[in-house]
């Protein structure tokens, strides 16, 4: 995996991003880019990251800001949030590029997305992502692999109680 560099602590409207050089504070007044909050700014930060040829914005890399993404789901308010500001098509992106610690972290994001229902269905209907997961959930990576499985787990349903088949056995 990765080595983590950076601690990014995530508030209502802000995320501080320390690393070992700096801190910087991504903040909704900090430019009029990121004027709705924390979940936008940092997907607009990992879009221009992704657009930008050295995989770079304000010297954050994806795989950085997608960690502090990720962190930002775990709050069932923000699952909303970071769909609506457009991050299915850049975790889409992610996972069909080759890098393996980008996969991972993305589809860690993912599964931590999927635990919200109107979320979950947005990433059923989202196009190519469902089979990406699926072809995914073979990967050699350990981390991919587990994470993609535990993403199709719950996007499938198979997490919820009302799905599952019981067996009832009586004994005699």
């Amino acid at each position: 995996m990765y080595k983590k560099t950076r601690c990014i602590h995530t508030y209502s409207t802000d995320v501080v991003v320390h690393t070992h050089r700096s801190s910087q504070k991504i903040n909704a007044q900090h430019t009029n880019q990121y004027s709705t909050g924390a979940a936008e700014g940092i997907v607009s930060y990992i879009r221009l990251a992704l657009d930008n040829e050295l995989r770079r914005h304000d010297w954050y890399e994806p795989i950085e800001l997608m960690d502090g993404l990720g962190k930002l789901a775990v709050n069932d308010i923000n699952k909303r949030k970071i769909v609506d500001a457009g991050a299915l098509p850049l975790l889409l992106r992610i996972l069909k590029q080759d890098n393996i610690e980008e996969q991972a972290v993305a589809s860690k994001a993912l599964w931590t997305l999927s635990f919200d229902k109107d979320v979950a269905q947005k990433i059923r209907d989202f196009a190519n992502l469902m089979p990406l997961l699926e072809k995914l959930s073979g990967s050699q990576d350990k981390n991919v692999e587990k994470n993609c499985k535990g993403a199709l787990f719950v996007l499938k349903g198979e997490n919820d109680v009302k799905n599952r088949k019981y067996i009832v056995l009586t004994v005699l």
